[in-house]
């Protein structure tokens, strides 16, 4: 319960922020603060390159892995924050460096913790620098002509502190902690697979936004951002959550989630969408009552984000699966899958780029994304489950 607590009140500070900034940011601020939000999944997976999913699997082997991080962390963080500011996004390179640094410590942290059992400490080590930001955006909302850095640095710095305090807890905790080595050649075979899955799917959860800021103006990705705010983001503390505990049960009960999927299934998937349904009326009453800076709701928006909202949902039970139970070949397949329709998608932006408004082509293409994938992931699924009792009948 102190977990979800935790986990509940991080999720809402960065909806809070989210909102505020839809509110009181201008075009600009509300496009590089969309970047940023888009940008931290991405750059903890390239710099922690899979690491932190090992330590689910791999729990005693805890201490080697977050040693790798770290120095992973320190020699590709400096190219990387460069990288992304030669591409267009955030302001600062160094901005992007301490961002990129804080993201995937952070993201490190609360997979050793989560790895443990220690669920409530993980909460704190992935929750803080959300409270931390919004309070930042608080201030900023309303002193912005008193500070004198840009908006980028000053999130990234709180993000950075706050990673760092997060180490402490992992010195504290790993005291007395097992120390497994299993070879360097043997933890990198297992994370490549678990990096290239997770960057294809930080560019599936928000891929769409940084596909919008960079093709489009900044009131266009700020009508995106808006629209993911008060009709996509909030389903995250569903799927978020649920991706949270349901691994490490998942790892214990193999056999009542196979049963579970087979029977429940279709009901499971109902349910998604009721749940999604909810959300969204919350949602457009939000919109009513809190009158964003973007004044119009766009229909269509509404209900492509109800659609792979849906999808996002019910993704996350077949991918928590796939990732503690599949075989390399099966991970092999789903990378190949997904990258491939990624690029296959990305061609379909890019040749209707000019024909389509960005808001809509992105859109259109964020739900057949998730479709597919959706279905990829659960073909992957059932076959590893058929396979399994095959084996203990």
């Amino acid at each position: 319960m102190g977990s979800f607590l935790i986990f509940l009140i991080g999720t809402v500070s960065l909806l809070a922020a989210d909102i505020l900034s839809t509110k009181f940011l201008d075009d600009s601020d509300m496009a590089l603060w969309a970047e940023m939000r888009a940008l931290f999944g991405v750059l903890a997976v390239l710099l922690t390159l899979g690491l932190e999913m090992v330590l689910i699997r791999s729990p005693k082997s805890a201490r080697i892995l977050l040693r790798l991080i770290i120095v992973q962390t320190l020699i590709l963080g400096l190219p990387l924050g460069f990288a992304v500011h030669h591409l267009g996004y955030m302001n600062s390179p160094w901005a992007a460096t301490l961002f990129g640094a804080g993201a995937a410590f952070i993201t490190a942290q609360g997979q050793y913790f989560r790895s443990q059992g220690a669920f409530v400490v993980s909460q704190l080590a992935q929750q803080g620098w959300r409270l931390a930001t919004l309070a930042t955006l608080i201030y900023l909302a309303f002193h912005k002509s008193e500070v004198l850095l840009s908006l980028d640095l000053i999130v990234a710095l709180a993000v950075f502190i706050c990673s760092l305090l997060g180490w402490c807890f992992v010195i504290v905790h790993q005291r007395n902690g097992d120390n497994e080595y299993s070879g360097l050649v043997n933890h990198y075979s297992i994370s490549f697979r678990f990096f290239c899955t997770n960057l294809v799917l930080q560019a599936a959860l928000f891929g769409e936004q940084l596909l919008v800021n960079g093709l489009g103006s900044n009131l266009q990705a700020s009508i995106f951002f808006t629209h993911m705010t008060y009709f996509l983001l909030p389903v995250t503390v569903v799927s978020a959550y649920l991706g949270f505990r349901i691994g490490p049960w998942l790892r214990d009960h193999p056999d009542s989630f196979e049963s579970a999927v087979v029977k429940y299934r279709y009901s499971l998937f109902l349910l998604t969408l009721g749940v999604v349904a909810i959300i969204q009326v919350v949602g457009l009453l939000g919109w009513q009552i809190i009158k964003p800076a973007v004044s119009e709701v766009n229909v269509f928006l509404i209900f492509s984000f109800f659609f792979s909202a849906s999808l996002r949902i019910y993704y996350t039970f077949s991918s928590a699966y796939n990732g503690i139970f599949a075989t390399p070949h099966d991970h092999d397949t789903l990378i190949v899958a997904q990258v491939m329709l990624l690029l296959c998608l990305a061609a379909f932006v890019y040749v209707f780029r000019h024909a389509v408004d960005i808001l809509y082509l992105v859109a259109i293409a964020g739900g057949i994304n998730w479709l597919a994938r959706t279905a990829i992931s659960d073909v992957v699924m059932r076959n590893r489950i058929e396979r399994r009792q095959k084996v203990t009948s």
